[in-house]
């Protein structure tokens, strides 16, 4: 799905929000209290968890979430905790994930990382869903040669409640897609897609944090790329920056492909979305 490094290479693998070889494993664990079952965290979401609550420390009172926290409510009057005063969880992360983002200030700051440019915009796809968003995504010097593109048709989670999921399409014709999102509105039929079964992210609304946070689910993402069997895909998304770590796998366990100094992180350089 982009450029790829073999295991051990100095230069991380460029990642993706939400994708086959994208989006995103069960998310953080929550007990029936509803508190977060910390001793059930991967290494890396104990990491997201833990950027999530130092950004908001360092960032001040109306910034939070990915980093920073635009979820900013009354407390007097709403629930922070809640979503029955706004959006669907399902629509909130349709929108958050609609916009452009990049990569620049990462690759400026570690030359191990490439500047990444991330496009998605809401299009009509009826046959699919209601909620379907087109994927591009490109190294920053060639932005009309993206080397993934996808649709993602984002729905209510497996589990319900807090939860959304978001299903993986491919394109059968890509290059006749290139700069969709430049050319709204599009309206893409099922005969123009394959869904990536088994690569469908699951995301949980983390409220305390004031973002999504989950994955792909195990070994279910299959992928022969440069000899992986399958794929994980690692995101957090909050309105203003997505966090992405996709990496492949043989069946021993035994990483071919993808970063290995971390997550890719993508800054918002669009307008973020209304709250």
């Amino acid at each position: 799905m982009n450029p790829t490094l073999q295991l051990g290479a100095p230069v991380a693998h460029p990642g993706a929000l939400v994708g086959a070889h994208d989006m995103v494993a069960s998310a953080l664990p929550v007990a029936e209290n509803g508190l977060l079952e910390v001793r059930r965290m991967t290494p890396f979401r104990l990491l997201l968890l833990a950027n999530l609550v130092l950004s908001a420390a360092c960032a001040g009172p109306s910034v939070v979430a990915w980093q920073e926290d635009t979820e900013s409510v009354d407390a007097g009057s709403v629930d922070a905790g809640s979503l029955d005063a706004g959006p669907a969880v399902e629509d909130r992360l349709a929108t958050w994930l609609a916009g452009t983002y990049d990569t620049a200030d990462q690759a400026r700051a570690d030359q191990n990382f490439f500047n990444i440019h991330l496009s998605l915009c809401r299009v009509s796809a009826p046959e699919l869903g209601p909620r379907v968003l087109y994927v591009e995504q490109a190294m920053a010097a060639t932005l009309t040669a993206p080397y993934r593109q996808r649709l993602y048709v984002v729905e209510p989670g497996a589990q319900g409640g807090q939860q959304a999921q978001s299903r993986v399409f491919e394109l059968v014709d890509p290059r006749a897609a290139v700069g969709t999102c430049g050319r709204l509105p599009i309206v893409f039929t099922a005969a123009q897609t394959i869904e990536r079964p088994g690569c469908v992210v699951q995301l949980d609304w983390q409220a305390d944090a004031g973002a999504f946070v989950g994955g792909t689910d195990g070994q279910s993402c299959l992928s022969s790329l440069r000899g992986a069997n399958y794929t994980t895909s690692e995101v957090s998304l909050t309105s203003t920056r997505l966090v992405s770590l996709d990496r492949g796998w043989t069946d021993a366990g035994v990483q071919v492909w993808g970063s290995t100094r971390g997550p890719y992180e993508f800054i918002r350089r669009s307008t973020p979305p209304a709250p």
